[in-house]
């Protein structure tokens, strides 16, 4: 028994489950913070496979060492390693 589904279909679930997301999201930073929990929306952080292929694409196809090149994105997340 196979279903097939159209553009509009798939367009409909998926946006269904972005917003169910979004919403679970919500909720879990809302919890973090009265726990006091540090947390970072998962939205503005850039998937390191994703600045990797950026890399290549940009470099001609080279991908810098990463034992002895600094990633630009490398920074992190906490308050006290930033002011430090």
């Amino acid at each position: 028994m196979s279903h097939t589904y159209n553009q509009s279909q798939l367009t409909t679930f998926l946006d269904q489950i972005s917003w169910r997301l979004r919403l679970i999201e919500a909720q879990f930073a809302l919890m973090a913070q009265q726990q006091g929990i540090p947390h970072r929306d998962p939205a503005t952080i850039t998937p390191a496979e994703f600045v990797d292929l950026l890399v290549r694409a940009t470099s001609g196809g080279q991908v810098p060492n990463p034992s002895t090149a600094a990633h630009p994105h490398a920074a992190s997340s906490t308050p006290a390693a930033a002011a430090a």
